[in-house]
């Protein structure tokens, strides 16, 4: 077959993992003889060949056997050898058995290849460089961290670092191979590379990488992830039955042609057991081919690019992931918030050495995601940093929950004076914050090396940090010491907050004041000092990103907002709440803080904080639309998919194309329209009608088709829904739709992931009717409306009001002649005071949005006296409202016990 197809026996094999199903040493016992014949009937020796692990390889049950579950974090933890596992944590004790579960793997591979498989992670690569053929592999393990409870592909940096080093003074085409693919979204798990990884590998200037994984045959380019340019082929499945494989795809493998500067590949298919090999056909400018041809990395084609480089199967159609795995950054993983994060101007806002920051917004704005992206992760992450690592060193921000176990737990604690019981709670929080500092450092360390920045060795740093936090009390050598240590005083600060004995809880405080640490925000400012004299951190700005500081009380977030005071030439504060706790905290702030002079208030402000009326509605509403619209396109383009407009997806559609989608009768044309429309006015209205349209259609026009058009429609849906049970959408389109989120990002992107995953995974990207426009809606909005009931005891009255005045705002729309006034004026002074409760609820939850006003300068500020409230996306689209403006209340807060107003 290779000769009819005029290409040459193969120089190298490689093998990109799932060598086995189970991992089961019978199963790698016959994979050895297939290897071996490969080879022998090649003529080829063990030296051409290369072989890494995949998930498949890992032995699940050795997994099992070491692993146990237990109550607390144990102290030194190693994040790959400890996984939260819902309230508890899953240990390895045994480092050792953990890289145990690849032992059959190894067995495989040194009877294949002669040669031992690294037992140390930061081993596992395989170089193979070949003079001959100006050709250089390097061969990694992307099981890192692949066990029977965690499933994305990682590769450890110092091993991508030690192969690609060893490649420093080879000029020919170098080769990257690991198992997991890129198209993370497409998977049920997410069991894919992490981007991290693929950062590593962009940055070493591989010129071409390969992958398998998937079972299918693709051609992909890191370039739609972070703007590397790095084409990764990813293998098709040789041996795998039809229960292990998509059903719609074959069997596969790719023969790879490399010459100069050319890389050719040709794909050849197996579809059922009985049929022969064929060769895949690849459409291109001139027609088809039997390949197509891929651009290496820092390269150019010395022939045109054919134009399908996504390996798309002749005649077949494309399926789309939703990249959209999750909408709220607190319960995504860190690394897919930062994958598909936008930087925008208010994150250059806060990449800036302006005074301490405080974000305010309401729930689901974006508060979190800004903060992330201030990360070293995040910066790694941003595409303004690609060629810049000093860049991503310059400032540093080190996000802490305030949500943590310890902090939410420390309530009044009755039995501790105040004086004490602020002294433990700041040494607890400046303990979170020295613990996310080690944590930084020892990811930056590997990610330094691997961008080739000069680096003081480790013990150096670790003598910065251990001298500054607990004196030369004893020698700590490694970041993971500096870590336990760490989580030691933790510890000793959880057992004071437990001691009722006074005596008891004196003598561990008098312990824990010898420990600089302790005692405040000076120990983590000369750490940060030291730090600065040492590579690679000689300019790096340090920033303490406390997030959801609303969870904490009044005296805890005195405690929080004192550090704003805490002045440092390298280390600066910057927090993100709800705007009621932030109001609230300001009263009780000591010393008093002023914004602009102590601090500067960010607000994240869309449409939805403002009057959506005159130009300020015009400009609000463009500026939602350019958030969206960047949102829309950035996570298009990462998950490898043609930008496509939102105007384009979401069409406004008519009500005449409305009612003939949902199969009701509609008029022949407008003049029979019109005919119906007046026969629903009254006898005398009716004539004037008929005579007017007669006599002048254009005042016909103004007069009436524009005044009762909406509402005759809105009628005929309504009867159309009472007789036949059709549920009939009113118009939705793009610009409907981006008002209707409020300006709050996690319902934009549920919009868009619940459309996404309805109806474009199955048929590719294609404008929605109104019918699958309005379905997705209803989804969306039920999940996020269902919501309201359990925030807390008052969460079902508040839903009870919404619904109430969202069925008055209904009626008051349908039944109005011009439909131009979507806003309801409801006195709370009216309700319950429990009721009125309810509503201040929803407010601090996010689900009613308040408009800002503005203070003397203009500057947004939280209303202080009443509040006209906005009622937002979900129960507009629940009562099938015009999402036009959306309905309005106006809310009287002194009948209200708002959490931001002094009791």
């Amino acid at each position: 077959m290779l000769g009819k197809q005029a290409i040459a026996s193969p120089d190298v094999v490689v093998i990109s993992g799932d060598i086995t199903q189970g991992a089961e040493p019978d199963e790698y016992s016959e994979a050895a003889e297939l290897v071996s014949a490969l080879l022998q009937f090649l003529h080829l020796d063990a030296n051409r060949l290369v072989v890494t692990p995949g998930n498949h390889d890992i032995h699940w049950g050795t997994c099992e056997k070491i692993f146990r579950l237990v109550k607390r974090r144990p102290t030194a933890a190693n994040d790959r050898f400890c996984i939260p596992y819902h309230d508890r944590f899953l240990v390895v004790e045994n480092t050792e058995a953990y890289e145990r579960r690849l032992d059959n793997f190894r067995t495989f591979y040194r009877n294949v290849l002669g040669i031992e498989y690294p037992l140390a992670a930061d081993d596992q690569f395989l170089v193979r460089i070949y003079n001959d053929l100006d050709l250089a592999i390097v061969g990694y393990n992307s099981c890192f961290e692949i066990d029977h409870y965690r499933f994305r592909g990682s590769i450890s940096p110092t091993a991508i670092a030690k192969g690609a080093s060893a490649l420093d003074a080879f000029n020919g085409t170098k080769v990257a191979v690991w198992h997991h693919d890129l198209d993370w979204r497409s998977e049920q798990h997410g069991d894919c590379l992490s981007a991290h990884s693929l950062r590593y590998l962009s940055e070493r200037a591989f010129h071409l990488g390969l992958c398998g994984h998937t079972h299918r045959p693709a051609s992909n380019n890191t370039a739609h992830i972070d703007g590397f340019e790095m084409p990764i082929l990813a293998a098709g499945s040789l041996c795998a039955g039809p229960r292990q494989r998509n059903e719609s795809l074959g069997r596969s493998y790719q023969i790879l042609e490399i010459e100069d500067q050319n890389i050719r590949v040709h794909v050849r298919t197996k579809e059922t057991k009985s049929s022969p090999w064929k060769t895949q056909v690849f459409e291109n400018a001139d027609g088809t081919a039997p390949h197509y041809d891929v651009t290496p990395a820092n390269r150019r084609l010395a022939s045109p690019r054919p134009a399908n480089t996504a390996g798309r199967r002749t005649g077949g159609t494309i399926r789309i992931p939703s990249p959209f795995s999750s909408n709220s950054a607190r319960d995504a993983d860190p690394s897919e918030v930062l994958e598909q994060y936008v930087w925008t101007e208010i994150a250059d806002r806060l990449d800036t050495e302006s005074p301490p920051q405080i974000i305010l917004g309401p729930r689901g704005c974006g508060k979190t995601a800004l903060l992330l992206s201030l990360t070293l992760r995040g910066r790694i992450l941003s595409p303004r940093y690609l060629t810049d690592p000093h860049g991503v060193l310059e400032r540093i921000g080190l996000l802490c929950p305030m949500n943590v176990d310890e902090i939410t737990a420390f309530n009044s604690k009755g039995w501790i004076d105040r004086e004490d019981r602020i002294e433990i709670f700041r040494g607890l929080v400046v303990s979170v914050a020295a613990q996310r500092l080690v944590e930084t450092l020892r990811e930056a360390m590997p990610w330094v090396k691997t961008c080739g920045l000069k680096v003081q060795p480790e013990v150096d740093i670790v003598r910065a940090l251990s001298e500054s936090w607990f004196g030369a009390t004893k020698t700590i050598n490694t970041l993971d010491e500096v870590a336990a240590e760490v989580l030691s005083l933790r510890n000793d600060i959880a057992t004071a907050m437990r001691t009722r004995n006074s005596d008891r809880r004196n003598e561990i405080l008098d312990t824990l004041a010898q420990k600089p640490l302790f005692c405040g925000w000076t120990a983590l400012q000369n750490a940060v000092v030291d730090l600065s004299k040492k590579e690679p951190f000689e300019r790096t700005k340090w920033w303490i990103l406390f997030d959801e500081v609303e969870y904490l009380n009044e005296w805890q977030q005195e405690v929080v907002y004192a550090g704003l005071t805490q002045r440092s030439s390298r280390l600066g504060i910057k927090l993100a709440t709800l705007p009621y706790a932030h109001a609230k905290a300001l009263e009780r702030a000591t010393p008093a803080l002023s914004p602009i002079h102590d601090f500067e208030e960010v607000v994240l402000q869309f449409p939805a904080d403002r009057r959506l009326s005159g130009a300020e509605d015009e400009t609000g509403s463009r500026d939602f639309e350019a958030l969206a619209a960047a949102i829309w396109e950035s996570r298009l383009r990462r998950a490898g998919v043609p930008f496509v407009p939102i105007q384009e997806v979401w069409p406004a559609p008519s009500y005449e194309e409305v009612l003939r989608s949902v199969g009701e009768p509609i008029p022949a044309d407008r003049s029979a329209l019109e005919d119906l429309m007046i026969g629903e006015l009254t006898p005398k209205n009716a004539d004037r009608a008929k005579q007017l349209r007669g006599d002048d259609p254009s005042a016909f026009g103004d007069q009436y088709w524009r005044r009762y058009a909406q509402p005759f429609r809105h009628r005929m849906a309504e009867r159309a829904e009472a007789v036949k049970g059709v549920a009939v959408p009113l118009v939705w389109g793009s610009e409907q739709l981006l008002k209707a989120c409020d300006g709050n990002c996690r319902w934009f992107l549920q919009l868009t992931d619940e459309c996404w995953a309805r109806y474009w995974a199955q048929r590719g990207l294609l404008a929605l009717s109104a019918v699958e426009q309005y379905d997705s809606l209803r989804g969306v909005a039920d999940s996020i409306y269902s919501v309201c009931g359990s925030l807390t005891d008052k969460g079902a009255m508040l839903k009870q009001i919404v619904d109430d005045i969202a069925a008055d705002l209904r009626g008051r729309i349908v039944s109005h002649p011009s439909l131009l006034e979507e806003q309801l004026n409801a006195e709370v002074k009216d309700l319950l005071p429990t009721q009125a409760d309810a509503i201040a609820v929803g407010i601090a939850f996010g689900y009613l949005v308040p408009r800002l006003d503005e203070d003397r300068q203009g500057r947004p500020i939280y209303p202080r006296s009443d509040a006209t409230l906005r009622l937002g996306y979900p129960i507009a689209v629940r009562a099938r409202l015009p999402l036009r403006a959306g309905g309005t209340m106006k809310v009287d807060l002194g009948q209200a016990r708002f959490p931001w107003l002094r009791t």
